[in-house]
């Protein structure tokens, strides 16, 4: 991981005019600094160790100092056990992150770890100053204690040993650390969903269940996540199991898309011989599997209308039956995504010529839109030629058409 600085800035709070150049200074001999060592103690259950010290209202990180000659991560398996009496293990070391104290001129750079709880004492070893700011340890999932502390940083207290301004960066600086362990554990954790979704996508592709014309998109989803026959479909038996973990609406959201796409996709099937070709290229080509069903997947995450994912899957399907290429259905799928749902009724009256003077339309903005995404062009025409007052006048009027990009879209659309 990258490794991080706070200053004043990230925290608020102002900084003393003339101070910042004399921190930063090659000539600043003053500067006192010091080195620490804190991070994250997971328990079996996957929560983390939180210090609270209740009479300054504080949440915090196990931490501590670095003694002379101390190595980093053998001084926070020390601060482990005295400030939460546990014996930990399996110590990573994560970044570096350094707290500029500009007004103060003072600097703490600390090495950050990540570790699991290995046995759990029958009591911790605290010092006097600890005791009397109230020190105990909680057990918090992760989303908890991060709430917890940006709670707590707006109503500090300060003690005899620590006042608000240092306990700001204290807090501030727990708060980064756990924001950056959670954003990593995400990506990862994204990174083994779309791995696995993928590879149950390209299954889904060529599964021969058909009974799947019920419009799902307008009914609750916990009806059809029960649908035994909807969960065969293996994307769609993936994405019911991680929105069952987590339940948030973006799981959500892509569990409905899916199922659309995937409805769309049974429609008018693709021809066998075309559909075995593909099958053998994803099956053969790792590569060409997640850089094509990725985008997919991403797609339909991003969508928000059912009418993209219908487009998209149409678009999908020639592209399997080899009417479209690669880069083509990269292009127009791009295009689905750019489009505004509102503006597909006046693509459809294009392509239909049931529209086509511009001249008294009200809504101009939104064919400036489609005009945008390269697939209509404006044409204009004379309608009439007089002479008024020996002054010759021309009447024009815009006219709206498909160009040739256009018109195979809307072509695979309708």
């Amino acid at each position: 991981m990258k490794n991080e600085i706070i200053t004043e800035r990230d925290l608020g709070l102002e900084i003393i005019e003339g101070k910042e150049t004399e921190f930063y200074s090659k000539d600043n001999n003053n500067m006192t600094i010091r080195y620490g060592a804190r991070g994250i103690v997971e328990g079996k259950d996957g929560k983390i160790a939180v210090i609270y010290k209740k009479n300054k209202n504080e949440y915090k990180l196990p931490s501590g100092g670095v003694d002379k000659g101390e190595d980093f991560k053998e001084a926070f398996k020390r601060e482990c056990v005295e400030e939460i009496g546990c014996i930990i293990e399996n110590v990573e070391y994560l970044f570096d992150i350094e707290e500029d104290h500009i007004n103060d001129n003072f600097k703490q750079i600390s090495k950050v770890y990540i570790s699991k709880v290995k046995e759990k004492l029958e009591s911790n070893n605290l010092t006097e100053q600890e005791k009397e700011e109230g020190l105990e340890y909680l057990w918090l999932d992760k989303k908890e204690a991060l709430e917890k502390m940006k709670e707590c940083i707006e109503n500090l207290k300060g003690s005899k040993y620590d006042n608000v301004y240092r306990t700001k960066f204290v807090v501030g600086r727990d708060i980064r650390i756990v924001e950056k362990v959670m954003e990593e554990k995400k990506d990862k954790m994204d990174g083994i969903y779309m791995e696995k979704l993928t590879e149950d996508f390209s299954k889904s592709l060529f599964c021969n269940i058909t009974d799947i014309t019920q419009d799902y998109s307008e009914i609750g989803i916990d009806i059809f996540i029960e649908n035994d026959l909807i969960k065969e479909i293996p994307i769609i038996k993936t994405l019911v199991n991680i929105f069952k973990i987590g339940k948030n609406i973006r799981d959500k959201n892509l569990l409905k898309q899916t199922l659309i796409f995937m409805q769309e996709l049974k429609k008018n099937n693709i021809e066998e011989e075309k559909l075995k070709k593909y099958k053998d290229e994803i099956e053969n080509d790792r590569k060409k599997r997640e850089e094509e069903l990725e985008r997919v997947l991403w797609l339909l995450n991003s969508f928000i209308d059912k009418e993209k994912s219908i487009m998209l899957s149409r678009f999908f399907k020639e592209y399997v039956r080899q009417t479209i290429t690669w880069d083509e259905f990269c292009e127009y799928s791009e295009i689905i995504n750019r489009l505004f749902i509102q503006d597909i009724k006046i693509l459809r009256e294009i392509y239909l010529k049931e529209f086509r003077d511009t001249t008294n339309i009200n809504d101009i903005y939104r064919v400036e839109r489609l005009n945008s995404l390269g697939i209509i062009s404006l044409s204009f025409k004379s309608l009439s030629n007089e002479t008024i007052n020996g002054v010759f006048k021309s009447r024009q009027d815009s006219f709206l058409e498909l160009n040739s990009n256009g018109k195979k879209m809307m072509e695979i659309i309708m």
